[in-house]
């Protein structure tokens, strides 16, 4: 056991972390081993000890293959908890024959049994296990171009797929396939979302420690292509064991989450149920904090960091994720140019598949975004979409949406008589007949319809008049389009560029 010890004393940390052939499952199915020095050796790659102050456990090196295509499996590291006292553990049944040699092992006889000493892993684990430990596990994500220290704390953060090289060529070609997709169907063109996406993936590899806070929200018909782009950076640019895809919220927002920790990118796929006000605030938390609470079956609830990003993929609007002065979102309403039934869309999706679902294609888009420059990129400064506002437009106040029906009326029909400020009492007075015309049985009172217009930017100005021989103070409210183009309305509003009003009581249409 001394040998042993010795051995595991003179070997580095970082084995565990390491891509060598040693897991807990290899290691439990060698029964015999040449020297102590090659059982430490494989002992040292697959546990680590946590000795932390409310609970010890051992870590369990596993390496899982994920397999894509036919042509490309991804080992998959991954890091199984079991508690130190666990009675469910294979180690007091394991028991191992080692050589013990004193001198020249060359002259010593496999056959002689006398070299070989039984010896039980739970012993070496009970025995060593200060060779072994950890202060503590956390996730500590670094860059592609950071060399991971290996100290008191166990790192949880998965490794990357691909090696960064600051001479590797990249096939620009290649590499533009994702982004011209990104660029002509995801984003449908528009360049300043398109910029601002690519970046966004950019940054979650280059800062892996600074979290986003920006949830990509996109939504397109089936079949357009909006979940290609995330398999690809998922699955072939980054990790398996760094994402992860939910079509399910309660995963991560029920009380067993800790699938979730250590997580640089999560999908949520057709996840969201719009309706469920408790689930989408706890969603708009996970998505700006910096810590979670995560629970673990038959574990207590811990607080730890959260960097994960978040992005959202749907087939159906949302009635309430978004709404008033939200800045989380960059909602994206995608092309469906290469949905199922366009002319041409197989022969594109035939190639894609091919091209860009790949190790090798991962690699050079692995590259492009570790080397993007993205010194000049401010993560909170939010491109403003059409969709994003008519997502707020249908979470929108019954005043707002009076508001953007007159802003309507003064573009479309050149109605100069409403670009002008207006009394507050004919500005409620023409809102109360715009309310009975659509059907609304409760527009409220003029108390908190004023309210809605102060929360939006259209305040009340006092002007002194003369009404029948009495100078009288009236109340005026700015409801111009020029005001509202520059007040808190304008978060409604399209560009000045781009008069084609929204109006929150038609469909969708794509632009």
């Amino acid at each position: 056991m001394e040998s042993i010890s010795d051995e595991l004393a003179k070997l580095p940390k970082r084995l565990i972390r390491e891509r060598n052939e040693w897991t807990q499952n290899s290691l439990v199915l060698t029964e015999r081993w040449n020297s102590p020095k090659e059982l430490a050796y494989a002992i040292k790659s697959s546990y680590a000890y946590i000795n932390n102050s409310s609970q010890a456990y051992f870590l369990k090196k596993e390496i899982n293959q994920v397999r894509f295509s036919d042509r490309d499996v991804v080992d998959v590291v991954a890091y199984a908890k079991h508690k130190a006292s666990s009675r469910d553990c294979n180690e007091k049944s394991v028991n191992f024959k080692v050589k013990f040699v004193e001198g020249d092992e060359t002259e010593s006889n496999d056959d002689n049994e006398d070299d070989w000493i039984d010896i039980k892993l739970d012993a070496i684990l009970t025995t060593n296990w200060s060779q072994l430990a950890y202060s503590d596990a956390q996730v500590i994500p670094y860059s592609p171009t950071e060399t991971p220290t290996i100290g008191h704390t166990f790192n949880m953060f998965g490794d990357y797929q691909h090696k960064y090289h600051t001479d590797f060529k990249i096939d620009q070609d290649l590499v533009n396939l994702w982004l011209h997709h990104i660029r002509d169907t995801i984003c449908n063109g528009d360049l300043n979302s398109y910029e601002y996406l690519v970046s966004w993936f950019a940054h979650i590899i280059q800062k892996p420690k600074v979290k986003t806070k920006i949830c990509p929200l996109i939504k397109s018909r089936p079949g357009s292509g909006k979940g290609f782009t995330f398999s690809v950076f998922n699955q072939y640019v980054l990790n398996p064991q760094q994402t992860l895809v939910v079509n399910d919220l309660d995963r991560l927002t029920g009380r067993f989450n800790s699938l979730a920790i250590g997580k640089m990118l999560i999908v949520c796929d057709e996840a969201l149920d719009s309706k469920n006000r408790k689930s989408n605030q706890i969603m708009k938390n996970r998505i700006s904090e910096s810590t979670q609470v995560v629970e673990e079956k038959y574990s207590n609830a811990i607080e730890v960091n959260d960097f994960s990003n978040y992005a959202i993929l749907t087939n159906n609007d949302f009635q309430s994720i978004v709404e008033q002065g939200d800045r989380r979102y960059l909602c994206l309403l995608a092309s469906d140019h290469r949905g199922p039934y366009n002319e041409g869309s197989e022969e594109y999706w035939d190639m894609m598949h091919e091209k860009l679902l790949s190790i090798e294609a991962g690699r050079h888009i692995f590259h492009y975004l570790v080397g993007r420059d993205i010194s000049n990129f401010t993560i909170s400064k939010l491109p403003m979409t059409d969709y994003n506002r008519v997502l707020k437009c249908n979470q929108a106040s019954l005043a707002v949406k009076y508001l953007l029906h007159r802003y309507s009326k003064i573009i479309d029909e050149a109605r100069a008589d409403l670009d002008k400020p207006e009394t507050t009492d004919t500005l409620f007075k023409n809102y109360l007949g715009w309310a009975e015309q659509n059907g609304e049985a409760n527009p409220g009172s003029k108390g908190v319809f004023n309210i809605r217009l102060n929360e939006v930017g259209i305040t009340a100005v006092q002007k002194k008049e003369r009404v029948r021989d009495k100078r009288v103070s009236v109340y005026y409210r700015n409801v111009s389009v020029e005001n509202m183009r520059v007040c808190g309305m304008a978060q409604y509003l399209p560009d000045k560029r781009d008069d084609e009003p929204i109006d929150p009581n038609e469909d969708l249409k794509q632009r």
